[in-house]
């Protein structure tokens, strides 16, 4: 996730891509938390920080991304739509991760 390389820019337009497809980051972020469970639970349980983490999560499981190539893609490469729908999507991944762990 905090890998120190380069960023690659391929990485980062995947990124924007998997975000935002809400088929395609739904089952990223589903596969996620369930392939990383003590994350998971010790991002989930926070008050703050659930959609990022939840996002480069899934991206790093997707894609092997890291933090800043995530960043990078959601801050310069997805318009304020995408951004929304992929943060209704991680508050529902997230619900349903806390309804079934908590």
């Amino acid at each position: 996730m905090f890998n120190q390389r380069k960023k690659k820019m391929n990485n980062v337009k995947k990124c924007a891509e998997l975000l935002s497809n809400s088929k395609l980051c739904r089952e990223a972020m589903e596969n996620a938390v369930n392939h990383y469970p003590i994350s998971a639970e010790q991002h989930l349980t926070k008050s703050s920080g659930k959609r990022p983490w939840i996002g480069q999560a899934a991206c790093c499981f997707a894609i092997g991304a890291t933090e800043e190539e995530t960043r990078v893609a959601w801050n310069f490469y997805m318009d304020e739509e995408s951004q929304n729908l992929a943060n209704q999507i991680a508050d529902e991944v997230i619900e349903e991760w806390q309804r079934k762990c908590l």
